[in-house]
């Protein structure tokens, strides 16, 4: 395989990976608490506790519904 081949298999990688590693934050995404659950994924989300722990936070937090009348 030529060097431009690896280069770009590792970039699809990384970005695969970050996609991963970010799983909790893009599940929280316009929620309530959003920006907690991104400090947290983004500072502690490399340890596989934290990381779960982020993804049941951000599972847990539902969005509110409002009915119009």
């Amino acid at each position: 395989m030529e060097a431009i081949g690896w280069i770009v298999l590792i970039l699809l990688g990384l970005a695969i990976s970050g996609l991963i590693y970010f799983i909790p934050s893009l599940v929280a995404k316009g929620r309530k608490h959003f920006a907690g659950i991104f400090v947290l994924n983004f500072f502690l989300g490399w340890t596989l506790f934290f990381w779960v722990g982020a993804l049941i936070w951000a599972l847990c937090d539902p969005k509110e519904i409002v009915v119009k009348k």
